[in-house]
């Protein structure tokens, strides 16, 4: 499997600085373990941007969305990292609408699992949680 730009998918936790910071460090420990594995290069705005922008307030929280749909336009595969957050379901959703690869980051063997296509997994009850 070769990976040229890869959207991450990683959890993130608004309930204070304390746990987006905590979010913010573990998506860029996915990101450097993914990267050095596939040599490839990974995205994941999603936890910079909860760092400088306010989710409450409507305004800063769509200037997010569109910045990461703009982000999410540029990668040709997208790593599902951790439990994902329902926040995460329109990049997922948008990915296999394009026929752009979804995989889930197995942490205890550091390899990437291709999923299939969503209709099966929330047949299968697999993306309950979102």
């Amino acid at each position: 499997m070769k990976l040229n730009k890869v959207y991450l998918v990683t959890p993130l936790n608004f309930k204070n600085d304390k746990e987006i910071v905590k979010s913010e460090e573990l998506a860029e420990s996915y990101r450097k373990k993914i990267e050095q594995t596939y040599t490839c290069r990974t995205l994941a705005p999603h936890a910079k941007l909860a760092t400088i922008l306010n989710n409450c307030i409507d305004e800063e929280k769509e200037m997010g969305q569109r910045f990461q749909m703009d982000i999410f336009s540029l990668c040709d595969s997208v790593v599902i990292c951790g439990i994902a957050s329902w926040r995460a379901l329109p990049e997922i959703k948008l990915a296999y609408k394009k026929n752009i690869p979804v995989y889930y980051y197995n942490d205890e063997t550091a390899e990437l699992i291709e999923l299939p296509p969503i209709e099966k997994l929330i047949k299968n009850k697999e993306l309950s949680s979102f």
